[in-house]
């Protein structure tokens, strides 16, 4: 007898339980799932080649990761980063291999696939093409490995894998090629294509990362010690030359001229004689296409080739071009350009990094910019045609509905405004430090601006950390000041101010002017799917659009990703740019996102060189209903995930099919406050007896004005009770019939600008003739705008019509008159007639004069009342550049010490001023060689029979004591001419050898220097008086000697001068040495009672030794009256007188002896 077993009831319910909560689970997932189900999206260019094939290489923008380069039969490869490119011989770019997308999980791709789908690494040292033209060979560096590229298929295949790095490769032959090996004997090896065996080929010097194999020679370069080489078969290295500052980039022609750069931008040719020649990079930076190579500017060279025509192929890695040298030396561009061409569809021309853009109306405007170069523009793309609108680095920009352009220049630390072909600055003075509030904008500093927005005309401006705006008025003002910079800004359509903050990466929502609160991002959830907002973390976010339903599109570095208003983020996912065009599957930094508020659908951004706009399939339904059909999300929305509709503004429910009065749905009981019905256009239907925008009042007038008519309350507001209005923003009055233009009632005698205009409408100024403007605040002065920095010649305000109120020190109708000192600029002796008046009191000084009104002489760069004028006080400034130089010294700036001898009416001996007169000569010859002082004779043209007469032997002595000067030397001679009584009775003549301010010693010649002093008269009475001989003045005996010296006298003749009796002599004195020499009288003693009150000779000691007798050589020489004559006279007399005595005796003798003798006979 069978039994049918029992299943406890429990457990059956049990199951029952788990089963069902099996299902509720499957159907939840599934329905998340379908409610995030990836969109797919279409990308399209608008602007930009760089995703494109076969445009003209010359239009083609280069990045700036610029790498290898590679030659053959008139085709040039090149790299860029992970891409490899190819000009073919039309001079047409192509992206051969690799693509832009970085995905870990996929170092490289595998044999047998499209190039172009392929992974590279961004470090590809070398490529090379093989002699049949039909692979070309990559070093892909980064992955370590070989691989090729088929020009016939397209496919790339492994040919290799590297035991370590390599640096370079080369080919053999169709069968071999060679790679260098990093091992640590560093060497060349050769592989065999085939059997992917390898052997040893040669040896490589230390340190030669850079290779070339030539015509079966291996050339090498060793950067570090700056030496290139020729490497032979078996290993031995012949050094070519040696050079500093070597780039790591050489290549060799068919001739064996070696082709480098060094100090970054200089090319040079180390030609087969062993010549350097500079042949390209005359400076740093870009210039010289189409003219000769050696006078362009490069920057940063790097790869370089010699093509089959010995012309030079490098890569101009700064300037972002491949450049060409021409066998005759022109140098051109040949692939790449930092200008788009001009007037050309915007998919013909390519773009350097855009970093913002914007849509105005039926127009696109963006900026470029070159990291590596001065080259920043700003561009318009209009009627599809792009054309310049200014050199300028902009930040950010922004648009009115006039089409108006607002926009940032960081670097200049401006706000700009752009319109009709007109650049006004709005704010921003250029500076960083002088942020003010309640100014004009241009009188505060905007340092460092990166975000801009507009909001009912009133302009947004992050700066730093704070956020200004920028009043219709032009008054600047703090809306926020925060605790970080801020790098991005949005103000959404309700007013509601957005920024992104730079450290905590997040976007935050601004509720006072120091208070804001983050809502997206700043998290750490690092999830790339559906994650909550504001616990994500977003990565490196660079902007942000708010959309009129508070959703957020937000550029983050790899991606776009949406924030809706559930609080969900989510990436935007997309599979290709438009349908005959290679992957695209990775951002680069998206920027300036924009979105466009009448097709939410299409989300427009930049990335690197190209705008795009990424468009959703239109392949979603939204309850049934597709999403390109007008009737998606009941006419009032967009159908963004399935059955997930984003509604337009005014609608709401899960498929926009209700209404929304005052934030309340349609089917709520309690919309337009429980008494009306609220329709499509977000107004209440009232029921009778109420009134009112959401029926909140019951139904009555305003000022004979039903409360439910359009014209109540002049149109201008509502009608809350009996005769009451509310009137909007901008209106006033008991019936809204008075308004505000720009923050001030239309009745204030502030308004449009001091009352400057009449306020007709809401911010609609009736301009006064003489003024214009939005608010009457542009006024004229000589046909220029008061906010021109020209007006009123810079140099005052124009505060009404023709009328300037000018600064200080200016006058005049537009302050064109001033004054220097109280004379008019214009008057011919302002500055004191030697400069020019160039502003008030600013004096221009000519050359030669200074002081602020030019009323002081320069002598030689110093003031006339400098005490460092003429040489520290040796003379006095008297005209420009003219010193008048006090005694003992000389020159034009009074530099060269030199005494004018001279005896005073009391004997002292004094040094006179250096000046002409009668009674004084100075003469001055300059030579340049010590031969030319050899018999040189000085002649006085004053003084007759005066002169000077130097050895025939002077060279050889100052030869023999060292003593033969460097520089000119200069003869100073001068006479001075003495009239006093005493013991030097002669004018005085004195000698100097000046070279370099330093006077030439003289002492013991064996040929003596002779002085004529011409005439000399001597007092014919008591010659007894007067013993005449040349002598010198003993320092150390303090007294005269005349030891040494020669004196000739020669008679000439008697003269009578005034009354007196003179003899007239000619005196020449012969001295072998120097220094203080007179002709003097040596019986002046024995006279001293004649001439009582005269000074000794010791009384002179304290002038003569006070002379500097290194610096200045004196041969002074004083000539009286001689009394030799008169002894030698009185000699002859009494010689005579003996004589006649002595006869006169013989002749008495003889007379007495003969009378003697008479006697005797006698």
């Amino acid at each position: 007898m069978s039994r049918n077993p029992k299943v406890p009831f429990g457990f059956l319910w049990c199951v029952a339980v788990v089963l069902s909560l099996l299902l509720i689970s499957c159907m939840c997932v599934s329905h998340v799932s379908a409610l995030f189900e990836t969109p797919t999206y279409r990308l399209k260019t608008i602007v930009g080649s760089n995703y494109t094939n076969g445009i003209p290489a010359t239009s083609y923008g280069v990045s700036d990761q610029l790498g290898s380069l590679a030659w053959k039969d008139g085709q040039l490869f090149f790299t860029e980063g992970p891409l490899i490119k190819k000009v073919d011989k039309n001079g047409n770019v192509y992206t051969i291999g690799g693509n832009s997308r970085v995905n870990s999980l996929i170092p490289y791709s595998g044999d047998s696939v499209m190039a172009t789908y392929a992974f590279f690494s961004s470090y590809i040292p070398s490529l090379a093409v093989d002699p049949n033209n039909e692979y070309l060979y990559i070093l892909d560096g980064g992955n370590a490995m070989i691989r090729r590229i088929s020009f016939k298929t397209g496919l790339v295949s492994n040919v290799y894998f590297l035991q370590g790095s390599a640096y370079s490769l080369h080919i053999l032959n169709e069968r071999e090629l060679l790679y260098s090996s990093s091992s640590a004997t560093r060497s060349y090896r050769k592989l065999d294509i085939r059997t992917s065996n390898t052997t040893f080929f040669m040896n490589l010097p230390q340190y030669s990362h850079s290779t070339k194999y030539v015509n079966e020679t291996l050339y090498a370069l060793d950067q570090e010690m700056g030496t290139f080489y020729k490497v032979f078969k078996n290993g031995t290295a012949l050094t070519l030359f040696r050079k500093d500052s070597l780039n790591p980039y050489f290549d060799v022609d068919s001739n064996g001229n070696v082709y480098f750069a060094c100090e970054v931008y200089k090319i040079f040719r180390f030609n087969t004689s062993g010549q350097f020649e500079q042949i390209a990079g005359m400076e740093n930076g870009f210039g010289g296409d189409g003219g000769l190579a050696i006078n362009s500017k490069t920057s940063s060279v790097g790869d370089m080739v010699v093509n089959e025509n010995d012309e030079l192929i490098f890569a101009d890695v700064d300037n972002q071009r491949i450049r060409k040298i021409s066998k005759n030396g022109i140098i051109s561009t040949i692939v790449g350009t930092l200008v788009a061409t001009s007037n050309q569809p915007p998919l013909l021309s390519s773009f350097n990094r855009i970093d913002a853009f914007t849509f105005s109306s039926n127009r696109l405007f963006f900026s470029e910019y070159a990291e590596y170069s001065p080259f920043r523009r700003m561009n318009r793309l209009e009627n599809g045609i792009v054309s310049l609108v200014s050199d300028e680095q902009v930040g950010g920009m922004v648009a009115d509905e006039s089409g108006a352009l607002f926009y940032i220049l960081p670097a200049n630390h401006l706000v700009n405004k752009y319109n009709n072909s007109i650049v006004q600055t709005l704010a921003g003075d250029g500076m960083i430090s002088n942020v003010k509030d309640g100014v004009n904008g241009r009188s505060s500093s905007v340092p460092n601006p990166s975000g801009i927005a507009l909001y009912n005309n009133d302009i947004y401006v992050s700066s730093q950390n704070r956020i200004r705006i920028i009043y219709q008025n032009l008054t600047i003002d703090t809306a926020f000041i925060g605790t970080e910079d801020i790098t991005s800004l949005f103000v959404s359509s309700d007013g509601m101010i957005y920024f992104l903050g730079s450290t905590t990466m997040a976007i935050h929502q601004v509720m006072n002017k120091t208070y804001a609160i983050r809502i997206i991002g700043g998290g750490t959830d690092t999830g790339d799917t559906v994650i909550q907002s504001i616990n994500a973390q977003l990565k490196y976010p660079t902007s942000f659009f708010v959309t009129k339903t508070k959703e957020f599109i937000i550029g983050e570095e790899s991606t776009i990703r949406i924030s809706m208003t559930n609080g969900l983020i989510t990436p935007i996912l997309y599979v290709e740019e438009g349908l005959n065009n290679p992957p695209f599957s990775q951002l680069d930094n998206p920027k300036a996102i924009y979105v466009k508020e009448s097709t939410f659908l299409e989300i427009s951004f930049a990335s690197r060189g190209n705008i795009f706009t990424l468009t959703r399939e239109l392949n979603q339904t939204c309850y049934g209903v597709q999403a390109n059909d007008q009737k998606i999300c009941s006419g009032h929305g967009s159908c963004w995930f399935y059955n997930f509709c984003t509604c337009n503004p005014g609608f709401g429910g899960p498929n926009c099919e209700l209404s929304i009065c005052n934030d309340v749905m349609s089917d709520d009981p309690k919309v337009c406050n429980g008494r009306g019905q609220c329709q499509a256009s977000r107004s209440c239907l009232c029921e009778n007896g109420f009134g009112g925008a959401y029926c909140e009042v019951r139904n009555m007038s305003c000022f004979g004005v039903q409360a439910d008519q359009l014209n109540v309350c002049s149109g201008n507001g509502i009608c809350l009770q009996q005769d009451l209005c509310l009137c909007n923003s901008g209106f006033y009055g008991s019936a809204c019939g008075a308004t505000y233009c720009y923050g001030y009632a239309s009745n204030s005698p502030q308004v449009c600008n001091n009352r400057n205009g009449n306020c007709t409408n809401l911010n609609s100024c009736s301009c006064k003739p003489g003024f214009s403007g939005f608010n009457c605040n542009i006024t004229y002065c000589n046909d220029l705008e008061n906010t021109d920095v020209n007006v009123c010649n810079s140099r005052g305000q124009c505060i009404a019509s023709e009328t300037c109120n000018c600064t200080f020190g200016y006058y005049g109708k537009y302050c064109q008159d001033f004054n220097c000192f109280g004379i008019h600029f214009e008057n011919a002796s302002v500055c004191s007639g030697r400069g020019d008046c160039q502003n008030y009191d600013a004096c221009n000084c000519a050359v030669g004069s200074t002081g602020l009104n030019c009323e002081i002489d320069l002598c030689f760069g110093q003031p006339a009342n400098s005490p460092q004028v003429c040489n520290y006080g040796n003379g006095t400034c008297s005209a420009p550049n003219q010193c008048t130089c006090r005694a003992g010294w000389l020159g034009k700036d009074c530099s060269t010490p030199f005494c004018v001898g001279s005896f005073s009416q009391q004997q002292n001996f004094t040094c006179l001023a250096p000046i002409q007169d009668s009674n004084r000569e100075i003469i001055v010859q300059t030579i340049g060689t010590v031969e030319d002082l050899n018999s040189r004779v000085v002649n006085f043209t004053k003084f007759d029979g005066l002169s000077i007469k130097l050895p025939s032997s002077l060279s050889s002595y100052l030869n023999e004591t060292n003593q033969v000067p460097k520089s000119d030397i200069s003869i100073i001679a001068s006479v001075s001419k003495d009239e006093t009584k005493g013991q030097v009775l002669s004018s005085v003549i004195t000698l100097s050898f000046v070279s370099s301010n330093q006077a030439l010693k003289i002492s013991q010649l064996n040929e003596p220097i002779q002085i004529s002093f011409g005439k000399v008269y001597i007092p014919k009475v008591n010659l007894t008086l007067f013993n005449l001989t040349c002598s010198f003045y003993d320092n150390s005996m303090q007294l005269w000697n005349s030891e040494g010296l020669s004196t000739t006298f020669e008679y000439y003749n008697e003269e009578v001068v005034d009354g007196i009796l003179y003899y007239v002599q000619l005196i020449t004195c012969k001295t072998s040495h120097l220094t203080s020499f007179s002709v003097i009288d040596k019986n002046y003693k024995k006279a001293n009672s004649e001439y009582k009150g005269m000074p000794q000779p010791s009384q002179l000691r304290n002038d003569l030794i006070s002379l500097n007798n290194e610096q200045i050589i004196i041969l002074a020489t004083t000539l009286g009256g001689s009394f030799i004559i008169i002894v030698t006279v009185v000699i002859i007399i009494v010689v005579v007188i003996a004589l006649v005595l002595r006869a006169r005796r013989k002749r008495l003798s003889g007379s007495s002896s003969k009378s003697s003798c008479c006697s005797c006979c006698c």
